[in-house]
């Protein structure tokens, strides 16, 4: 039976190879980027304009009817000029370039370069830039020392969230504020709101940096005569938040959370935070448990990362507020540079790769957050795993193996025993133990 198993192996039709990696030729007619740059690095620069923009390559770059692609339909002709947006684009990149090169180093503390998600944040037309006014309301003009600023006035809206009446662009006093919300105002002085910031020109948040001029409020006492995050739609509460934060969380737009209408007061709480270290409204994880339950039992499972003993927290791992390069990247590579910050063991560079960590990612064989096998493994046995690619058969990706050792018996229980070198190698292309030759298969 098992000389019988050998032959089947050996004369089973060699499966499909894994494809060739993909190969870019060299530009031509560029007119604003480097003439020595290569295909790859003119790839990966389009890449990030495209998702910076939320765009395909097809909104700047014409169909070359002439040229089909083996789907049957047409490629693009990088190299013609004849869609306007394409000059737009060279225009934009221009002028971030003046932006970057003559301008942010004479800034104040200030080294973030700008790019083209700086602004568009995801979409093609961005929304228009506003000027932030003296009164600390948003104005697509400067406002005009005691000039009013005339607010939305009319019913509820229909999702039930009142809007703001007419109200003055005037400040008052802090001290006024203190006169209905002393605890409030008391303990501001320890939030980290209260110290100074850059865009306030080194002085600290007040009360109407976030709530807008309180003067009619204060004369009036009508909730809807000053903003209130609570009776606020989520994106104008991402809005008034954004103002400051924007320039760190410029992919919450994009976000699940911010695709989803959760708010920044979802999560956070400026006054009586109960975790102060991020104004959190809990600690994590039990924050994050109260929309992620789903994600909880998997924490007591018999292996498991250790989140619930505090020894990482899910931001750790999750960036809540959206990460460009999880919006910009493949998800198998998205995983794999979250995941080596702690594994960095399977980090590499690797001379030979297994192909199986680009294409599937991690969590193709582990579980990330926790499982009933060692390893986090998700199987039990890691032989089946592997046999999700490297079955022997005519429809296999990954090929049959070249000997009939692989007829696993008692002294090779696992595929592991001799493919020790899972995560890549550096000495053997089919990730041997460094110690153990071909002959030795």
């Amino acid at each position: 039976m098992a000389l019988f198993a050998r032959a089947s192996l050996s004369q089973a039709p060699q499966g499909p190879q894994l494809a060739p990696p993909r190969t870019f030729p060299a530009p031509t007619n560029l007119k604003v980027l480097p003439e020595d740059l290569s295909g790859q690095q003119v790839h990966d620069i389009m890449e990030h304009w495209a998702g910076s923009l939320g765009t395909q390559c097809d909104s700047c770059h014409a169909e070359d009817q002439e040229n089909a692609a083996p789907d049957g339909h047409p490629r693009l002709n990088f190299a013609d000029d004849s869609k306007p947006m394409k000059a737009v684009a060279r225009l934009m990149y221009r002028m971030t370039e003046e932006i970057n090169n003559n301008y942010i180093p004479k800034g104040r503390g200030s080294d973030i370069p700008v790019t083209c998600g700086t602004c568009h944040r995801g979409r093609v037309s961005p929304e228009p830039f506003t000027i932030q006014a003296p009164s600390g309301q948003r104005t697509t003009h400067v406002q005009k020392a005691g000039e009013e600023t005339p607010q939305p006035t009319g019913e509820a809206k229909p999702d039930g969230h009142q809007p703001l009446q007419q109200v003055s662009s005037k400040f008052v006093d802090g001290a006024a504020c203190e006169t209905c919300h002393k605890e409030v105002v008391r303990d501001f002085a320890n939030n980290p709101h209260s110290g100074p910031v850059p865009m306030h020109e080194g002085k600290s948040v007040t009360c109407e940096s976030c709530h807008g001029p309180g003067t009619a409020h204060a004369e009036g006492g009508a909730l809807t005569m000053i903003f209130n995050p609570v009776t606020a739609t989520a994106k104008e509460v991402d809005e008034k938040c954004q103002a400051c934060h924007g320039s760190k969380h410029a992919s919450f737009e994009r976000s699940v959370h911010g695709d989803g209408g959760v708010s920044c007061i979802g999560c956070h709480v400026i006054h009586a935070s109960a975790a102060p270290k991020y104004l959190l409204k809990m600690e994590q994880p039990q924050l994050c448990f109260q929309c992620h339950s789903d994600v909880k039992p998997q924490f007591s499972m018999p292996v498991h990362h250790k989140v619930e003993e505090e020894l990482i927290e899910c931001t750790d791992c999750h960036d809540a507020h959206g990460a460009f390069g999880e919006n910009m990247l493949p998800s198998a590579r998205w995983q794999f540079i979250v995941c080596i910050k702690c594994h960095l063991p399977a980090a590499g560079p690797f001379i030979y790769e297994h192909a199986a960590v680009k294409a599937e990612g991690c969590i193709g064989c582990h579980f990330p957050h926790g499982g009933p096998n060692p390893h986090l493994l998700i199987q039990e046995n890691v032989n089946t795993i592997c046999l999700q690619c490297h079955l022997p058969s005519s429809n296999s990706t990954a090929g049959l193996p070249d000997v009939p050792a692989h007829i696993l018996s008692a002294q090779s229980p696992s595929c592991i025993s001799c493919h020790s070198s899972i995560h890549g190698s550096n000495t053997s292309e089919v990730f041997l133990r460094p110690t153990q030759g071909k002959s030795e298969r």
